[in-house]
């Protein structure tokens, strides 16, 4: 494949088990749907520093996919002087060197903010860069039928969470996020090394927090009320 900005041929590099198409010319980078949430800070100073040049082309940037067009992507998410690039079909996210790490950088310098200051996370949306997905109706309808069911459900957390659960690797901790596909009150819970189980905030039915992988690695998102339990597998933070 080609790079969107100078055509020079797509090369494949892996992020600590996440594989980007990167260019070894102007250094941009192109991501599947949602990968950019899950590279560190750290992923993109590396990236930054493979590039010869700084050449940015004024040409229209078409995805070397499927020739949709890459848009700005405007968002409460992505600081002004930032430029974020997006396929509306495929959902992948083009970005030059120098934005990725400064989008990186204003990432990591929010959520340390809410940290520090112990306040509310804000909404996902205001963090984390969203692909236009689609969610199947028969998930939805699935997901229905076992919050209807009067006993403990196990499913999987692709099934309970749109997407699944998303990660984004801090330095010390891990953000979080689950959003299912109605309002159904999740709640999260932390599995700790010690055997403690720890309650974890949420907020209508998108939960955002932090927690450490390194003493508790495991979560789960559950619904539960007087007919029963929907609950996720316990999810790896690795």
């Amino acid at each position: 494949m080609h790079c969107p900005n100078c055509r020079h041929i797509l090369t494949k590099v892996d992020l600590g088990g996440i594989e980007v198409e990167h260019c070894n010319n102007c250094g941009g980078t192109l991501f599947e749907s949602n990968e950019i949430n899950r590279v560190t800070r750290k992923d993109a100073e590396r990236l930054s520093l493979m590039k010869q040049t700084d050449i940015i082309s004024g040409a229209e940037k078409i995805s070397p996919r499927d020739g949709s067009t890459f848009k700005r992507i405007n968002s409460p998410s992505i600081p002004s002087h930032v430029t974020l690039l997006q396929s509306e079909s495929t959902g992948e996210v083009f970005t030059f060197a120098d934005d990725l790490l400064e989008f990186k950088n204003a990432q990591d310098a929010k959520v340390s903010y809410y940290k520090s200051w112990r306040i509310p996370m804000p909404p996902v949306k205001n963090v984390l860069v969203f692909s236009f997905a689609v969610f199947a109706t028969t998930s939805l309808a699935y997901l229905v039928t076992l919050v209807q069911s009067p006993a403990t459900q196990s499913i999987q957390a692709q099934t309970f969470c749109e997407g699944g659960i998303s990660t984004i690797p801090l330095e010390n901790s891990y953000v979080i996020s689950c959003t299912t596909p109605v309002d159904l009150g999740c709640e999260v819970q932390a599995r700790c090394n010690t055997g403690d189980i720890i309650e974890l905030t949420c907020a209508q039915n998108t939960y955002f927090g932090t927690v450490s992988p390194d003493t508790c690695p495991q979560v789960q998102f559950y619904y539960e009320d007087n007919d029963g339990r929907v609950e996720t597998e316990w999810e790896n933070l690795d």
